[in-house]
């Protein structure tokens, strides 16, 4: 048996499941983000279709991800995507060079290229996981403030807070 093409099928359910993920529990930012991955990876697979240059489609593609990725980060002013932008960046430099010099390198046996585009692809989906995880612990934050806030505001009853019983004067 060989675990040579299981690696598609496992990168394709991770990214299932971190969209949605992120899709059912992220803020806008992080929803945002994911539609434009999604967009992306699919748009790459059309582009695949035989007698178009898959390496230009991947510099093109990862390069409009990049550039997406800063846009919803300085809108949203949010570090995650911030992150996830320069890995996109780290990206699209790999095919960068891979198009400048098509030789292959290879580190211990794996081909550099190839290990530093699924890396980042890998990153990119752990940071979008981290960016919603941050999301929901600032929504829950929030929603335990304005319980307490409101628990303030409320007025008690003095034979709340009155050291004496109610019924201490009544004999």
């Amino acid at each position: 048996m060989s675990f040579r093409n299981i690696e598609p099928f496992v990168a394709l359910l991770l990214m299932l499941a971190t969209t949605a993920f992120v899709a059912f529990k992220g803020g806008k930012p992080e929803r945002l983000a994911t539609a434009m991955i999604v967009v992306s990876w699919i748009s790459t697979l059309v582009m695949q279709a035989p007698g178009h240059q898959t390496a230009v489609t991947f510099l093109v593609f990862d390069g409009l991800l990049a550039v997406g990725f800063l846009a919803v980060a300085v809108r949203y002013s949010s570090l995650w995507l911030a992150g996830a932008m320069i890995c996109q960046a780290v990206s699209f430099g790999a095919h960068a060079m891979r198009l400048s010099d098509n030789s292959s390198v290879y580190w211990h046996g794996a081909n550099v290229y190839i290990l530093v585009i699924n890396i980042v692809s890998y990153l990119v989906l752990l940071i979008l996981i981290g960016g919603t995880v941050a999301t929901i612990r600032r929504r829950r934050r929030a929603d335990r403030e304005k319980v307490e806030d409101r628990a303030r505001i409320v007025k008690r009853p003095d034979w709340l807070t009155d050291a004496t019983p109610p019924t201490a004067g009544a004999l």
